[in-house]
């Protein structure tokens, strides 16, 4: 695809053990359009948060590429962020939400009032004006994930990375959260590569769906998703696409984990 923002060649990882050497990752390929929402999904343990790291320069790569913009990346780049899972992990307790935020922003040679309109206007846009000065500990988990959002959008990144934001919440509050998501990634125009155990939000959120084995993981397939937007909890759910995409995809990570228990059977 040669109008790839983000591009995945050959990506390789493997761990060095007592017992010998551990592949996790198998030359996974593939690439991502500017402003396009991609999904990862795969069975359990088959590395989709490694994976991720290895994206955004956390973990050495062990074969292969990532570039991004052409530039092969070495260590994080200027261009991307990233949200994690635990946000409970990922704030610091003892700052508010908006020194939380403004974090991101350090080394960035703003004034200090630029660096205050950028983190209030990253607040706002996760539905936090007037929680700038709570702590995190003050705020539900879903408000907190919106603090560990607001982080990442501070830095106007062309690529945001997202390892299962929303799976520590409830279900009533992660839709809230999609659909927050949906809104902040139209109106920013942000690359999303977003990594998620759940083949409804998977389906639901993405414009493409890239489907892993087991580990050591490789690309399955990719699906196109061409649910009409803007989308709806209720009605897009209930459209025979997203049921069809849903079973799609869900058959596809199951015959993976078939594929697995059978091979620890043998």
């Amino acid at each position: 695809m040669t109008d790839a923002l983000l591009a995945v060649d050959r990506l390789s990882k493997s761990y060095a053990t007592r017992a010998g050497t551990i592949k996790a990752i198998d030359e996974i390929s593939f690439t991502v359009r500017p402003g396009e929402f991609l999904s990862i999904v795969g069975p359990s343990g088959c590395g989709k948060t490694t994976l991720l790291m290895l994206l955004a320069g956390l973990l050495p790569v062990s074969g292969g590429t990532v570039r991004v913009r052409g530039l092969e990346v070495r260590g994080t780049p200027p261009n991307m962020a990233i949200v994690f899972q635990d946000y409970s992990r990922s704030l610091f307790p003892w700052l508010t939400n908006e020194r939380n935020v403004a974090l991101a922003l350090h080394g960035a040679r703003l004034s200090k009032a630029e660096a205050r309109d950028r983190t209030y206007k990253a607040l706002a846009e996760v539905g936090l004006t007037g929680f700038e000065r709570i702590y995190p500990w003050q705020l539900s988990g879903g408000m907190q994930q919106r603090v560990a959002i607001a982080r990442a959008l501070v830095v106007s990144p062309e690529v945001l990375l997202m390892d299962e934001p929303f799976a520590s919440v409830d279900a009533q509050t992660r839709a809230t959260l999609e659909d927050l998501l949906l809104e902040v990634w139209r109106q920013s125009k942000t690359t999303i590569v977003f990594v998620t155990h759940d083949i409804d939000e998977a389906v639901y959120l993405s414009d493409r769906v890239v489907v892993l084995s087991k580990g050591p993981s490789h690309v399955v397939t990719e699906i196109q998703d061409e649910l009409p937007r803007p989308r709806d909890q209720i009605v897009t759910k209930e459209e025979p696409l997203f049921a069809k995409l849903r079973g799609e995809v869900f058959g596809l990570v199951m015959g993976a984990r078939r594929h697995a228990a059978e091979e620890r059977r043998s």
